[in-house]
């Protein structure tokens, strides 16, 4: 299946620190979850390939935008799950 999304050597950083170093990543079709302790860089990751992040090194290559879903959700908490999917 062909990546919807790709970094290779992605190095991104932030007020002189390194927070991802060299990474190789293809992001297919589909659902991707990124797990890991709080600090180790998912966010920073999913901003990279999302393209929020901008690249020291390395290229971020995408064949359409992909869609980023932060752990910050914005539901309505009034509503059921099934019509809070509908409503976004």
């Amino acid at each position: 299946m062909e990546p919807s999304a790709a970094l290779r050597g992605a190095t991104v950083v932030l007020d002189d620190r390194a927070i991802l170093r060299d990474v190789d990543l293809d992001v297919v079709p589909g659902l991707t979850v990124v797990r890991g302790a709080n600090g180790a860089g998912k966010t920073t990751l999913l901003r990279a390939v999302a393209g929020l992040a901008p690249l020291a090194r390395g290229t971020r290559t995408a064949s359409e935008s992909p869609i980023l879903v932060s752990h910050r959700t914005a539901l309505l908490r009034a509503l059921p799950p099934r019509e809070n999917l509908a409503f976004f």
